[in-house]
């Protein structure tokens, strides 16, 4: 009993208890806070490396240019964030493709937009072509009309001529027409829409005999 009155409790330690406990939480709530947002910006950090590891297209880079200075002339700006060109087997691009003449192919889906290119077809046998950049040009032009603009293959003549009537044709449009029709080809890639006018007034002075497809290699498709 000695000493028993002399002790005097601390009436407010529960209290001071739970504002330790509430101080902890607290403390642990900005620990894990801080530790979030270092993971986000560390997430956004690498989801743009890894979009930057996704836009290659080396030894293509005029033909992407081409293609994306065109779609501002004809109004339909594009910005190409993903996509990969490489080359291929011949191998390669038919068993993807499914056609046993596919020259160059584009796969989308869950994947980067992906083009592979027959790298035998465009090392040694395209120098040999006729207008070989053209027809280089429409080939790529093509399979980025599938990759980039969701474009479907687009059967029929243009107005007033008795040739394919878009980039976007099964087989691949040989150089010489290609080349003559160029920006029509780009005006309907982007808008959908033939350079009506301007033909009509070329087609004053055409003949009527339609324009052969012969080439001197034999005829390929893209896909």
């Amino acid at each position: 009993m000695i000493g028993f009155f002399n002790y005097t409790p601390d009436l407010f330690w529960p209290i001071k208890d739970l504002m330790r406990v509430m101080w902890l939480l607290l403390s642990i709530g900005w620990v894990i806070f801080g530790l979030g947002a270092f993971s986000l910006l560390g997430g956004c950090s690498k989801s743009k490396e890894e979009k930057a590891r996704v836009l290659n297209y080396v030894g293509f880079e005029s033909y992407v240019d081409t293609f994306v200075d065109s779609s501002k002339k004809n109004h339909r700006p594009l910005e190409v964030s993903e996509l990969v060109i490489r080359f291929g087997t011949a191998e390669e691009v038919k068993e993807k493709s499914k056609v046993s003449a596919a020259l160059a192919i584009c796969t989308t889906g869950s994947e980067v937009p992906t083009i592979v290119v027959d790298q035998q077809w465009w090392e040694n046998k395209l120098p040999s072509l006729t207008e070989s950049k053209s027809v280089a040009e429409e080939i790529l032009f093509h399979e980025l009309g599938h990759c980039l603009l969701n474009r479907k293959h687009l059967d029929g003549t243009a107005p007033g001529k008795e040739i394919p009537g878009s980039i976007m044709y099964p087989k691949y449009i040989p150089g010489k027409i290609y080349a003559e029709n160029k920006q029509e080809y780009y005006r309907e890639l982007f808008t959908g829409v033939w350079a009506v006018l301007r033909l009509f007034e070329e087609n004053l002075a055409l003949s009527k005999a339609p324009i052969s497809y012969q080439t001197e290699t034999e005829e390929s498709t893209v896909d």
